[in-house]
């Protein structure tokens, strides 16, 4: 999708249909995904950080407490990470909590250009 076009969108605001690029090469429809549900999209720019390790655990924990309140989250990073980057990545956040098993249920967005137009990070960092 081109995002170059797109108006900032605010909290609240209907997000706009598209196509977005997903780790291992699937695609997300943004319409299919979030009809009907709450959703969160957590953005952190770059993957491979203690910070984003840590709160992509934390909402991997907490993840029956939001299918209970039908909301569906997407991670979205600025990188594009490699197959390998992407599965060690999921796999440190799934043994970020040692005494319960953690999955990391969430879609990884890999998209500099709609971190871009979302006004996330300026164009080029």
């Amino acid at each position: 999708s081109d995002f170059r076009e797109m108006v900032r969108i605010r909290i609240g605001s209907e997000f706009p249909s598209a196509k977005l690029e997903l780790d291992g090469g699937k695609t997300l429809h943004t319409t299919s995904f979030m009809t009907g549900k709450w959703t969160i999209i957590a953005s952190h720019p770059k993957c491979l950080t203690p910070v984003c390790l840590s709160e992509v655990a934390e909402l991997s924990v907490r993840q029956d407490e939001f299918i209970r309140r039908n909301c569906r989250i997407a991670i979205l990073t600025h990188q594009r990470l490699t197959p390998t980057e992407t599965h060690a990545w999921k796999a440190d956040i799934e043994a970020f909590h040692e005494k319960q098993f953690v999955r990391m249920p969430w879609p990884i967005i890999h998209s500099p250009e709609l971190v871009e137009s979302l006004g996330l990070l300026e164009k080029g960092t």
